[in-house]
């Protein structure tokens, strides 16, 4: 029988590694099994009821920064304008390692806030924040990505439920969440390009042809190879 983790390299599934997986999973001796994208750990410290870790964050990309399919931008939970500010000052030294860079969008920032930084880094948008916010503004930050035609990628998609939500919420502009579906590429270097989508530890492929550009759907499972987000 097929491990696990051949399973998921057949049907091209990638993961989602933080900052603590460096520990938890070997990763300063094994590289990743899978493809893989970098998230800065902001989320899982918030859950532990820590301050961010960000010698660990700094650890992780000079292990695999210059690997990764993406990576999350430094964010505060929750944070609003001051989570937009910690992403502004670590945009630089994260774009160095070469990777496409997303934006985490949190309560209470708007998109008069979001665009122009989203424009002048090439960034694509990470949907995090509170649930109920989420949920919320997933049509908005759908329709910004169509605009843009930049990835959109949702955090914590954890049930068939929250896949029902978000394909309610953010309908052709915005993600879907599955735990099983077809095959995709990688995403190039400049993020961005013909309309695809990454699956990381759980989520297949959603294509979209959005009006004028092109418009790069992700989603996250919390159900599948190693912790996410």
């Amino acid at each position: 029988m097929a491990s696990a983790i051949e399973a998921m390299r057949e049907n091209d599934w990638r993961q989602l590694v933080e900052p603590t997986h460096i520990v938890k999973h070997g990763l300063r001796k094994d590289p990743p099994e899978l493809a893989y994208m970098l998230d800065n750990g902001a989320w899982g410290c918030h859950a532990r009821g820590v301050e961010w870790d960000s010698d660990g964050f700094l650890e992780l990309l000079d292990l695999l920064g210059e690997g990764s399919d993406m990576t999350v931008l430094p964010d505060i939970v929750g944070g609003g304008e001051a989570s937009l500010e910690r992403s502004l000052e670590w945009a630089d030294r994260v774009k160095a390692y070469g990777a496409p860079v997303l934006l985490a969008v949190q309560d209470g920032m708007t998109v008069e806030q979001v665009v122009p930084v989203l424009e002048e880094l090439g960034a694509g948008i990470f949907v995090g924040g509170s649930t109920t916010w989420k949920i919320e503004t997933m049509p908005l930050w759908g329709r910004v990505s169509r605009d843009l035609g930049c990835w959109l990628h949702i955090a914590r998609v954890n049930s068939m439920r929250d896949r029902g939500q978000i394909e309610q919420g953010a309908g052709p502009t915005g993600p879907a969440a599955a735990l099983n579906g077809g095959r995709d590429e990688r995403p190039d270097r400049r993020g961005r390009g013909d309309a695809q989508a990454g699956k990381h530890s759980g989520p297949p492929a959603v294509r979209a042809r959005p009006r004028g550009a092109s418009q790069r759907v992700q989603a996250c499972s919390g159900l599948g190879a190693r912790g996410l987000r």
